[in-house]
């Protein structure tokens, strides 16, 4: 925490590399298909669901705790509103 702020310093990024895996990782993309915006003007809005795995090894503090970072990115210069229903997370202890 710096001035009450707290900073990620998470590797996030596009296409992890071999020997690079990332802390983030994508679950797909928000297209829907529709026009962006009814006849009306009134943003169209879709429910969407997206299933992901995260396949990189994470690894939780010396008291257990773990920080889950869900976000979006986007190249689009216009106005995005994503309104999240639900996050289901299931996670996998891993032996060394």
């Amino acid at each position: 925490m710096i001035d009450g702020d707290f900073r990620m310093n998470v590797s996030k990024v596009d296409d992890p590399v071999d020997g690079n895996p990332s802390a983030a990782s994508g679950a797909g993309n928000i297209a829907n298909g529709t026009h962006l915006r009814a006849e009306n003007g009134i943003p169209t809005y879709v429910s969407l669901v997206r299933h992901h795995v995260h396949t990189a090894v994470i690894t939780a503090t010396a008291q257990g705790e773990l920080w889950l970072l869900v976000g979006s990115d986007s190249g689009n210069e216009g106005t995005t509103s994503l309104y999240y229903q639900s996050i289901n997370v299931l996670m996998t202890p891993v032996s060394e």
